[in-house]
């Protein structure tokens, strides 16, 4: 048996997003368990489309499995359009693994492409969310394989440092406007400027060079309390989310589904105040591993003052996260699919 991997790869250094390191990760986990395995890197499909086709062609020529993970819109047409194709004349397997939510937006507007998802063998969904609203396109062939982190799996993080009164928020992910960095900024300067509560507020990932300036005007008007600390090394993410009361991620991204922001956090035993957007509730439960509020500044000012004026609540939370994590172990998260292409031959 001969899996193809596909997707993008990103081996240039372009801009990283959630589907090269899904790509990546699933890649991983298939040569872990498989011996012959090869990629597709998608990377560079634009440019050259014909060469790219050809080369998918060549290869796809002597595989039994294909596993893809397409990139953006036209990307994903793109695959839909041509591992159809492959899998009428080869028949070979296609599991695709959904990246983000925007495949229902890309179907709304090119609905000949539904016909060609149904023909995939299995489509993987980050939330049940996403494969309700796939099921209301006729598209039934869907499971359910959240994200998952491939670091090993820590212990609980208990955190005892608390001050009455005092918080150390942190956002981590791609800092940009629509990740709601604008909102948790505005929010938490207000905050501050109440003087009911102190809350230092510190920014990790990638910052979007378009949402510089606002931040900037942002950091300023804090006084000291809101930094902006660049990114984190991949083998110290969970220990440095574990130092924070809480992550708030404010997210209004479109092509949200399941944030790994989220997961890393609850790897982190650190809870997540998080909008109401998307599939959020399905991934924290108001009051348990974190709080869902509204989409706005002031929703977010008032769920933070309601629940952190008169006692730190996030203690008790942590425990509730680091069981919720263990949802999003790799083995979970991949079972079905595993069982689905079967062992080694």
């Amino acid at each position: 048996m001969k899996i193809l991997m596909y997707g993008d790869f990103n081996y240039s250094g372009g801009p990283y997003d959630g589907a090269t390191t899904k790509t990546r990760n699933i890649c991983k986990s298939l040569v872990e368990k498989y011996n012959q395995i090869d990629i597709f890197n998608l990377e560079g499909w634009r440019k050259h489309p014909v060469r790219k086709f050809l080369e998918l062609w060549r290869k796809a020529r002597t595989v039994d499995i294909i596993v893809f993970i397409p990139g953006a819109k036209n990307g994903t047409l793109f695959a839909l359009k041509y591992l159809a194709k492959i899998k009428k004349y080869r028949n070979v397997k296609l599991y695709y693994f959904v990246a983000g939510s925007l495949i229902t937006e890309y179907l709304k507007v090119n609905a000949k492409y539904i016909d060609k998802v149904k023909q995939i063998d299995a489509v993987f969904c980050e939330t049940r969310g996403l494969m309700q609203e796939l099921k209301e396109f006729g598209i039934t062939n869907t499971y359910l394989s959240p994200t998952f982190d491939l670091r090993e799996q820590v212990d609980f993080k208990p955190k005892d440092d608390y001050v009455k009164g005092i918080y150390r928020f942190c956002f981590f992910g791609r800092v940009t406007k629509h990740k709601g960095v604008d909102i948790a900024c505005q929010a938490i300067n207000l905050l501050n400027q109440r003087k009911d509560i102190i809350i230092s507020f510190d920014i990790y990932g990638k910052l979007d060079a378009s949402f510089k300036e606002e931040l900037d005007i942002y950091i300023t008007e804090s006084n000291g309390m809101i930094h902006y600390k660049g990114l984190i090394d991949n083998e110290k993410v969970i220990d440095t989310l574990a130092s924070y009361d809480a992550n708030v991620f404010a997210t209004y991204f479109n092509g949200e589904c399941l944030p790994a922001t989220v997961i890393e956090s609850l790897k982190a035993s650190t809870p997540v105040i998080i909008s109401d957007w998307k599939y959020n509730r399905e991934i924290i439960t108001d009051g348990i591993e974190g709080y869902v509020f509204g989409n706005t500044t002031e929703d977010l000012a008032g769920t933070i003052l309601k629940n952190c004026l008169h006692h730190n609540p996030f203690k008790e939370m942590r425990w509730n996260c680091y069981l919720k994590s263990k949802r999003f172990e790799k083995d979970k998260c991949l079972a079905e699919f595993f069982e689905m292409i079967g062992e080694q031959k």
